[in-house]
């Protein structure tokens, strides 16, 4: 929001805050001028909020604590729209599902090269979303409704929130703990000891802390309530 010139200590938190101002946006419209879903007003929304991004710096939309909250602006009212766009009638084309995926992979590789690349990796994202929604799952979703990969989906919040924190603990430890220095394939063997280890802590961090917290916060609004 602009309050800070830096990210704090742990840098994904700054997303948590402007998703804090963005849903109180989102209310406001929606009880405004957005009472009947428009289908439109999302996109007038978030392209905007992305050209206004591009005249501030057309090299990145690395934004965080300086104008995360345009930014947050821009990719939540995409994914109203594609919440409130209704998948064709026509069946889900068979190879809809790794299609996506590659030409997510493929987008997100390039996405460095300039602002048209860095646009089309967040429509490839857009268009996974879409390949998924389809009521029939190919067989790609179908691994992806396997119990682990769910439980990772409920994780998600909490794995968001625990990786960075995680990754810069781990790097301080081998660098000026045990004094060992990370490179070539060791680099891999860590990258993945981080992923399993922040997996295995996001578990824990949901159950205890993320799960905890908004029953016992659910449990007093209901009381509150009555």
């Amino acid at each position: 929001m602009g309050l800070h010139d830096h990210l704090s200590f742990n840098g994904p938190s700054w997303s948590i805050s402007v998703e804090f101002f963005t849903y109180i946006v989102f209310y406001l419209l929606a009880i405004t001028l957005d009472k009947k879903g428009s289908l439109w007003l999302p996109v007038i929304i978030s392209v905007g909020m992305y050209a206004l991004l591009y005249s501030i710096d057309s090299s990145t939309l690395g934004f965080t604590f300086d104008f995360g909250f345009i930014r947050c602006l821009a990719a939540f009212y995409l994914g109203v729209f594609l919440y409130r766009l209704k998948c064709p009638g026509f069946k889900k084309p068979r190879y809809i599902e790794p299609v996506s995926v590659v030409f997510l992979i493929a987008a997100v590789t390039f996405a460095h090269v300039n602002y048209a690349t860095l646009m089309l990796s967040i429509i490839s994202f857009a268009v996974v979303i879409i390949a998924f929604s389809w009521s029939e799952n190919g067989q790609l979703g179908k691994c992806l409704e396997m119990p682990l990969f769910r439980k990772i989906g409920v994780w998600s919040y909490s794995i968001y929130m625990l990786h960075a924190l995680t990754e810069s603990i781990v790097a301080n430890s081998l660098k000026y703990v045990f004094k060992f220095e990370v490179s070539g394939f060791t680099s891999l063997l860590v990258n993945a000891f981080l992923i399993v280890l922040t997996v295995f802590l996001a578990k824990f961090s949901y159950h205890y802390v993320e799960a905890y917290f908004r029953d016992k916060t659910k449990q007093y609004v209901n009381v509150a309530v009555k």
